[in-house]
């Protein structure tokens, strides 16, 4: 299997155990041979161990019914626009990618 397969497998199912058996030794062989994809793999664990020792933070109510105002008072000013008003948002502003 190529580096860039074996990397793309490492970024999504390999470090969940989400491979199959046969996977996980077709990955694991893949590791011994290439020093390049075995930092990839160091790498990613680095970075799964950091996000599991972060501290998961509650937000406040107020921000959430903050948000949720603001959704609700876009969807109105765009019902009030009628088609013609949302085609022209759509034409002349520009939307984030």
């Amino acid at each position: 299997m190529k580096c860039k397969k074996i990397q793309e497998i490492l970024k999504t199912d390999y470090l969940d155990g989400e491979l199959s058996s046969e996977e996980q030794e077709v990955v694991k062989a893949h590791l011994i041979q290439c020093a390049q994809c075995r930092k990839v793999q160091e790498v990613l664990e680095s970075q799964q161990d950091f996000f599991r020792g972060a501290v998961r933070h509650t937000v406040p109510e107020k921000i959430w019914q903050n948000i949720l105002g603001s959704i609700t008072e876009e969807r109105l000013a765009k019902e009030r626009l009628g088609i013609f008003g949302r085609i022209r948002d759509y034409i002349i502003a520009p939307r984030p990618a």
